[in-house]
């Protein structure tokens, strides 16, 4: 059960090291908004969006890992079918708090100054720790109950496209992070995962 629980709650040396910032208002709404989609369609059962909207560089690794992209898909598939198994029910799933926003994979921008063409070193996405609680049923021997998964999203998005794609935060951690965005500061934290049993 725990793990079912777990899997939702699915540089340049010239840039500074510490790459946390404020983004535009309609930037963190954006984020915040495509992370709430996500829950709804969880919501509605439909898993495999925890696949087709995962992001592609943490996709890459984990079908590495389980041995191929087909086996992922099926397995984020798979997760209604786990859940309805242990007799719980995803009821709610939606964010919480303020999300914590990076600059992350450094670039390069090219600008005309005093008509002449100067390269300046820039970050090209953006990242964003977005808390987030969800709520599951579960039908035991002795009754109904609510488990309550505060956890996160990490959603990231091209900054001259705003295309949110996700990592789950049951499933990565800051050295995961570090790994595929290197300007992730050493000191990163990433939002506790608890699980509580809640009154109905």
């Amino acid at each position: 059960m725990k793990r079912i629980v777990m899997f939702f709650a699915l540089i340049a040396s010239a840039i500074p090291a510490v790459c946390q910032v404020k983004a535009p208002v309609e930037v963190v709404d954006s984020g915040v908004a495509a992370v709430k989609d996500l829950g709804k369609q969880l919501v509605l059962g439909k898993f495999v969006v925890t696949y087709e909207r995962m992001n592609p560089l943490w996709r890459k690794r984990l079908a590495k890992k389980m041995g191929g992209e087909e086996i992922l898909k099926a397995h984020c598939e798979s997760v209604g079918e786990q859940l309805a198994k242990s007799a719980m029910t995803l009821i709610s799933h939606t964010t919480e708090g303020f999300p914590t926003i990076y600059e992350v994979s450094p670039g390069k921008k090219t600008e005309l100054v005093d008509n002449k063409k100067v390269e300046t070193l820039i970050y090209t996405k953006w990242l964003m720790v977005v808390p987030t609680v969800a709520r599951y049923r579960i039908i035991g021997q002795d009754g109904k109950h609510i488990i309550e998964s505060h956890g996160f999203q990490v959603a990231v998005s091209d900054k001259d496209k705003i295309d949110w794609t996700f990592i789950d935060g049951g499933t990565v951690t800051v050295a995961d992070l570090r790994n595929m965005f290197s300007s992730v500061p050493v000191n990163m934290k990433l939002p506790e995962m608890t699980n509580k049993r809640v009154e109905p």
